[in-house]
This record gives structure tokens, sequence and C-alpha cells, in this order.
């Protein structure tokens, strides 16, 4: 969540940063990584996920971020 406030509840998830999560969407949709267009949605990991697959997300998410944190 893109929010300072700890997520507990429903209400607090409704603090989180819309633009925010948005911007993150973009850096990882340009990174070959697809999440799901709403923030308040949840990701899911399959079996059809293996391990390389779990560390490119990860480097990803980490470069996104990055990114998003120079902004």
């Amino acid at each position: 969540f893109f929010t300072a406030t700890p997520v507990t509840d429903a209400a607090t998830a409704r603090t989180a940063d819309p633009a925010a999560y948005a911007a993150f969407l973009r850096a990882m949709l340009a990174r070959g990584v697809s999440l799901a267009p709403a923030q308040l949605e949840a990701a899911f990991v399959s079996t059809a996920h293996g391990p390389e697959e779990i560390r490119a997300t990860v480097a990803a998410a980490r470069e996104a971020l990055a990114e998003l944190g120079r902004r």
C-alpha cells in the first residue's frame, strides 16, 4: 500500500495514494510485470511462477520503487 498509515482494515486501506500506485503500476509494466490495475486488488503467485519469475518480479519492483523515489 502506498500510505504512511499502517493498513489494518478497509478504512485504512482507503488512505493509500492511488496516484502513487498508478505510477508504480506503470513502472512495473515498463519492466514487463503486469499487476492488478486497482491498488486494492490482490496479487497471487501460482505454480506457474518459478524461482526465476519471482526473482525477476522482485528485481523489477526494487527498480520501480527506486525510480519513483527519485521523483
